[in-house]
C-alpha cells in the first residue's frame, strides 16, 4: 500500500466587523453585533465547502448567506488564502471579532452545531458494488482522499483494509478531484455527502460505491462572539430550519437528490418563488431563469467571481449599470433575476433573429451571447451569414466561434474579434439548455 500526502491544510473561520459609531450615529446592524459585512473564510479540511470554477460554494455558505441577507447585512466569501489566523494581535487590530467554524472542537468552548456530514466513496459505476464491498470494489486501485477525512474512523478503516492500492491524500478542491479520477489519474475518490450531489450532477457516470458510517459535526465556535450576535443567530436558525427553503436547501445538497426528486415537490431550488414572479414580469421561462442559476451560481446567491460577476446569475457590474441599476443592489437576488432576465431579452433583441428561426437554436444562442457576450456572438453570426452559413443556426454559430479563436482562420469580407473562449461558451449552452429541457419538461 502507497499513502502520499499532497499539502494538508486546515482552517475555516469567520470574521463580523465590529460595528462603528459614526458621530453618534450607530448602524441598525448592532443589533446583532456586526456592522454591514459577513465575511466567509474557507480552506480546505471541513466538510460541505468546495469551489466550482473559480466560486466558493457549499452549504455553510448558502446558510449563512440566507441568515445574513435576512439581516440585511453584506455577504462575502473571501479568496482562498486570505483567512488571518486566529491570534491575539489579529483581534488586537481591529479587523473585527473570529468565528471559527470547525469539525474538531476542544472541550469546554461553546459552539453552536450547524450541520452534520458523512464521507462516500465515488468511482464510475459498476453492476456488482453491492456485492463486492469496500475491499473488492477498489482492489489495487487509486484512491484520493481529501485532508479532512483523517479525522473520522472510515480514514482508519481504509489504511487498515486496503493495503493493495495506493492512497492518496490531498488537498485539492473536491470538484478538481473528481476532475481527477474522470481524467484517469485516480480510479476512485472520497469526498462529503454535500459535495456528492454537485459533483455527481457535473459529472456523469461518477456514482456512490460505499458510504462510510460515521459522521462529522461541523459546529461554529462562538467564544467572543458579541452576545446579541450569537442570540441572532441561534433564534434565526431555529426558526430557518421550519422553513421551505431550508428544506430546499438541505435537498439541493443531498447525494443522489437529482432533479427527478427535487421537482417531486415541485420546486427546483429555495429561489423559485423569485424566478417566478421576476419570469412573469419579464416575459421569460422563469426555469430558464432557473437552469442558468443553476449553473451559474448553483443556487448560491452570495458567490462572486474573480472578474466580479456576482449573485445567482453572475451578473457584472457593468451590466447592473447598463439597466440603471445601482451596483450595490447585484447581492439582493430578485435585482439580480431581474437583471438577468432583462440581459437575456436585450441579446435576443440585439441579435435579430429571422422569423423561421428555430425557437430551440434561438435560446443556445441567446445563452451563447449570455456566456460570452452580444458582440461575440453577433461577430459569429455575421461571419456564418458570409461564409454561406445560417447564422440562426446554433450549430453554425457554434462552428464559428470555434474558428473564431483559430489563428488561421480569415475572412476577408467580415471584421471580427479574435474568440478563445469557444470551449467554456460551448459547455455553459450545453449545460443550461439540458437543465431546462429536463425542468421544463417536468416542472409547470
Amino acid at each position: 500500500m502507497f499513502k502520499k500526502r499532497i499539502l494538508p491544510v486546515l482552517l475555516v473561520l469567520f470574521m463580523f466587523t465590529e460595528c462603528e459609531n459614526d458621530g453618534g450615529k450607530v448602524a441598525r446592524d448592532c443589533e446583532t453585533g456586526v456592522n454591514g459585512t459577513v465575511t466567509v473564510y474557507v480552506a480546505d479540511g471541513v466538510p460541505g465547502c468546495f469551489v466550482a470554477g473559480d466560486k466558493k460554494v457549499g452549504y455553510p455558505y448558502d446558510l449563512l448567506g440566507a441568515y445574513a441577507y435576512a439581516e440585511g447585512l453584506s455577504f462575502e466569501s473571501a479568496a482562498e488564502g486570505d483567512a488571518p489566523g486566529l491570534s491575539e494581535n489579529h483581534e488586537k487590530s481591529g479587523m473585527g471579532i473570529e468565528v471559527v467554524l470547525a469539525a474538531d472542537v476542544a472541550a469546554g468552548e461553546e459552539v453552536l452545531p450547524l450541520y452534520t456530514s458523512g464521507y462516500l466513496l465515488l468511482g464510475r459505476g459498476r453492476s456488482d458494488v453491492g456485492t463486492r464491498g469496500l475491499v473488492g470494489t477498489v482492489g489495487a486501485g487509486r484512491v484520493v482522499m481529501p485532508v479532512g477525512f483523517e479525522r473520522c474512523a472510515g480514514y482508519d478503516m481504509v489504511l487498515d483494509s486496503l493495503s493493495g492500492a495506493e492512497l492518496y491524500v490531498s488537498a485539492d478542491d473536491a470538484v478538481d478531484m473528481a476532475a481527477a479520477v474522470v481524467r484517469g489519474d485516480y480510479d476512485f475518490m472520497v469526498c462529503d455527502d454535500l459535495q456528492a450531489g454537485y459533483i455527481r450532477s457535473e459529472y456523469a457516470g461518477l456514482e456512490v460505491l460505499y458510504n462510510f458510517a460515521d459522521k462529522v459535526e461541523v459546529c461554529a465556535i462562538l467564544d467572543g462572539v458579541p452576545q446579541s450576535f450569537r442570540n441572532g443567530l441561534v433564534d434565526w436558525l431555529a426558526g430557518f430550519r421550519g422553513t421551505d427553503e431550508y428544506v430546499s436547501l438541505l435537498k439541493s445538497y443531498e447525494y443522489g437528490y437529482g432533479v427527478e426528486r427535487l421537482i417531486g415537490d415541485c420546486r427546483i431550488s429555495a429561489w423559485d418563488d423569485v424566478l417566478r414572479e421576476v419570469g412573469r414580469e419579464e416575459g421569460v421561462d422563469w426555469r430558464l431563469l432557473a437552469a442558468i442559476a443553476y449553473k451559474e451560481s448553483r443556487f448560491s446567491n452570495d458567490v462572486v467571481s474573480k472578474m466580479g460577476a456576482r449573485g445567482l446569475m453572475q451578473i457584472m457590474p457593468v451590466t447592473a449599470r447598463h439597466f440603471d441599476v445601482d451596483v450595490s443592489q447585484l447581492g439582493n437576488p430578485r435585482v439580480n433575476v431581474m437583471l438577468a432576465a432583462k440581459l437575456i431579452k436585450s441579446i435576443e433583441r440585439t441579435l435579430g433573429f429571422g422569423e423561421n428561426v428555430d425557437p430551440e437554436d434561438k435560446i443556445m444562442i441567446v445563452l451563447a451571447g449570455y456566456n460570452s457576450g452580444v458582440g461575440t456572438v453577433g461577430d459569429a453570426r455575421r461571419l456564418a451569414a458570409a461564409c454561406g452559413g445560417d447564422p440562426d443556426s446554433w450549430d453554425t454559430v457554434a462552428r464559428y466561434l470555434r474558428l473564431m479563436g483559430d489563428s488561421s482562420f480569415e475572412c476577408d469580407a467580415v471584421d471580427f474579434r479574435r474568440f478563445r473562449g469557444a470551449g467554456e461558451t460551448l459547455a455553459f449552452v450545453e449545460g443550461v439548455k439540458s437543465r431546462y429541457d429536463v425542468y421544463r419538461s417536468r416542472v409547470i
